[in-house]
């Protein structure tokens, strides 16, 4: 169980502190209150962009994603000396989003953690751990133009996203986590992946209520099926 409170709670935090700065500066001001449902998106694209200009020059994610907390940390004293920083109606609508994510993931985790006991990640019989693992696991050492050669990588190229269709962000993404708690990324998959189908539901919700004027069991219903 503590593991999942050690690495969980950074995971579940982060998006939303890395993307604060840029978000409070882009948003127009009829969306002031809404920082929260898009922080962890602008935090994780954000991110994803500075490891890979830093990945274009040859450097590995262990290496670099120092400057992404830096390029994160210089937009929040932007953002503060604009009189930006603090969100629009308090913690009374920062808290909601995070919580609905919190507890949208719990539901998949609290199972997880009954079964194993521990940090683990889980395949429900597919590929799809193995291939991001390997790719996080290569960029975190290497720079994006550095792929691997040779008939081993090839030969399994149809589950190798470092040879077919690299899938940038999450691979960078999930190197992220494993680069700064320092852990396997296989233990950190099943996690990083909860965490971002649970981040995706809050802001679901609010595009079918702002975008397209859902409400009541409508928005509700929209929002499940979209997630």
């Amino acid at each position: 169980m503590i593991d999942y409170v050690v690495y969980g709670l950074p995971c579940l935090l982060a998006p939303y502190l890395l993307g604060w700065g840029l978000t409070v500066l882009l948003l127009p001001d009829r969306l002031r209150g809404y920082e929260a449902w898009f922080a962890p998106w602008i935090g994780i694209v954000q991110t994803a962009l500075v490891l890979m200009a830093f990945g274009s020059l040859g450097t590995g994610v262990r290496r670099s994603w120092p400057a992404a907390i830096l390029v994160a940390a210089i937009l929040l004293v932007a953002a503060a000396s604009r009189g930006r920083l603090r969100a629009g109606g308090g913690a009374r609508v920062v808290l909601p989003p995070i919580g609905l994510v919190f507890v949208i993931a719990s539901l998949v985790l609290v199972p997880l953690f009954m079964r194993w006991d521990g940090l683990n990640t889980f395949t429900l019989g597919n590929n799809d751990p193995f291939t991001y693992v390997v790719a996080a696991t290569w960029f975190s050492e290497h720079g994006l133009l550095s792929l691997p050669h040779g008939p081993l990588w090839h030969a399994t190229a149809d589950n190798n996203l470092l040879i077919q269709d690299p899938r940038w962000l999450p691979i960078l993404y999930l190197s992220l986590f494993g680069s700064m708690l320092r852990v396997d990324a296989a233990r950190l998959f099943s996690l990083i992946q909860t965490l971002g189908f649970a981040l995706q539901l809050p802001l679901v919700w609010l595009l079918g209520q702002r975008v397209f004027g859902l409400s009541g069991v409508g928005l509700a219903l929209d929002s499940c099926w979209l997630y």
